[in-house]
């Protein structure tokens, strides 16, 4: 019993809740949206040090970005979605990427892999065998992981690569067949 209004505390918390208003039917989602400018290398960059980047088609045009706690997004102008990526957190320089929209461009130049990060994602064999045979390999190998991806997840085509490049195939169609396709 509340002894300023001689009522008890269920009395009272009855009196409160049907004062209370109803939850929204959608949740609200706490999110930042900005828009952002992709360089000439498909990259959007935060604070200078988080790079994010986007398909080659998207260099040197505005995006739409929605921040939320655990997740950046992107969209093109017309606000479809253009990528997903977790957010990165930290002092340091960290970078995302999907390979899998890089590789084409990749196969398109394939000397571009001596300049490129992709090559952190290869066994040393793999690497080795690439950086130490010609462009023409190079670019095979790299068309060859883009058919693959198409039907298996990056690290598998990978595994396939490397696979087929310990056989030191040089032709598109081995190295297709090595995995079934």
């Amino acid at each position: 019993m509340r002894y300023r209004t001689k009522k008890s505390i269920i009395e009272m918390f009855d009196c409160d809740r049907q004062a209370l208003l109803t939850l929204p039917e959608k949740d609200f989602e706490v999110v930042t949206c900005i828009g952002r400018k992709v360089d000439r290398e498909g990259r959007v960059r935060f604070n200078g040090q988080r790079i994010y980047y986007l398909e080659p088609k998207y260099a040197n045009k505005k995006v739409q970005v929605k921040l939320t706690y655990n997740k950046v997004i992107f969209y093109d102008k017309e606000l479809n979605e253009i990528a997903g990526f977790d957010r990165l957190y930290g002092d340091k320089n960290y970078t995302a990427i999907h390979w899998e929209q890089w590789l084409p461009t990749l196969s398109r130049r394939p000397n571009s892999l001596f300049h490129s990060s992709f090559t952190d994602m290869l066994t040393e064999s793999l690497r080795h065998f690439l950086l130490s045979g010609n462009a023409k390999l190079r670019g095979v190998y790299m068309k060859a992981l883009c058919e693959l991806i198409k039907t298996m997840s990056l690290d598998k085509a990978l595994n396939i690569a490397d696979e087929a490049a310990g056989q030191a195939f040089e032709e598109i169609d081995d190295i297709l067949q090595l995995a079934g396709v």
